[in-house]
């Protein structure tokens, strides 16, 4: 006895046992049509061998195992010579997709989805599973026109079909389910943080927090998560977020992530920290002499843009003084 090509077949619903017809192997054992034979099915070698329990009906038989093997047996009729030929039989399942009704993305400039993202919940195990993606449920049957999976969505509610298949036996299953594009939170820039360098060290410590309602507009606070970063990548991320009471250098670029605590979208805004330095002044205590009035006082900063106040009322970089006293005069930079 050689083996015969086996009659493999593929299920979607699960059950293993499947209606075979066990007639198609005779294709493969006569290539020219004989006289005076008769072919019998049998459902193991001993029943072969002793001609009982024929199967009745090899056109529709049901497999009780997987794998299976039945028997084949042609007799000449004349001389009663037989021979008995194993098939195996043999049922494969596709793989097993997740009934996962919705996939969720956020919206982009590009109006663009990467399908090749949903295959990691299409099902739980992809060695040897090839997907495509189809706009329709006749072409996921036929397996025809595939969408590029860099899909353009045309709303925010595409129903789309996923097919998936097994390289190696070619069952496949297919699926429909609702590609959900969730809008991006509004990130409104805000302006500036300025401050004055109270000690001259260019470094100033910010609430980042009191950025938030600007940023937020008229959204929902119980929302969105704000986070602040550093630089462009950490905050796309969302790595390594800065304390809200941020020690900034002047000058110094903030990056604020705004996201939907419960899409988990998000969007990015910017804004800058300065530190603005205090004018410097000066003055040590003066003594007037009789003989050598009046007595010139300079809190120049040379800074054309600073201004003056003089407890005198003067608004001059510098006054004359002829009589002795407390003076006092007060600096401003154009940063106030």
């Amino acid at each position: 006895m050689s083996p015969v090509e086996p009659i493999i077949k593929c299920v979607n619903n699960g059950d293993v046992n499947s209606a075979f017809d066990l007639t198609v192997a005779e294709l493969n054992i006569i290539d020219v049509r004989q006289d005076d034979i008769s072919i019998n099915y049998y459902q193991n070698l001993e029943d072969s061998e002793s001609n009982t329990n024929a199967i009745l009906d090899p056109e529709n038989f049901t497999n009780t195992s997987n794998p299976q093997t039945v028997y084949f047996k042609i007799t000449n009729t004349v001389s009663n010579c037989y021979a008995t030929f194993p098939i195996n039989l043999i049922v494969n399942e596709p793989p097993a997709i997740n009934d996962f009704i919705t996939y969720n993305i956020c919206a982009n400039a590009n109006g663009t989805a990467d399908l090749t993202d949903i295959n990691q919940v299409v099902t739980d195990v992809n060695f040897n599973v090839l997907f495509n993606y189809f706009s329709n449920e006749a072409d996921a049957m036929e397996n025809r026109n595939a969408l590029d999976t860099n899909y353009s969505y045309i709303t925010n509610n595409d129903t789309l079909f996923v097919r998936a298949e097994f390289s190696t036996t070619r069952c496949s299953e297919y699926y429909a389910f609702t590609l959900n594009v969730n809008p991006l939170p509004i990130a409104n820039q805000p302006s500036n943080l300025m401050a004055c360098d109270t000690d001259f060290d260019g470094l100033l410590e910010f609430d980042l927090l009191q950025q938030n309602s600007s940023i937020l507009g008229s959204q929902n606070p119980s929302l969105f998560s704000i986070t602040y970063h550093t630089n462009l990548l950490e905050a796309n991320e969302n790595n390594s977020a800065l304390d809200t009471d941020y020690m900034a250098l002047n000058g110094e670029l903030i990056y604020a992530r705004v996201q939907n605590t419960t899409t988990g979208c998000y969007r990015i805004t910017e804004f800058s920290t300065f530190v603005n330095p205090l004018p410097i002044i000066d003055i040590e205590n003066q003594v007037i002499c009789l003989d050598d009035l009046p007595l010139l006082i300079s809190a120049n900063t040379n800074n054309p843009t600073d201004q003056y106040l003089w407890s005198t009322g003067e608004i001059t970089p510098e006054i004359e003084l002829v009589t002795i006293g407390t003076y006092s005069v007060t600096v401003t930079s154009a940063f106030g």
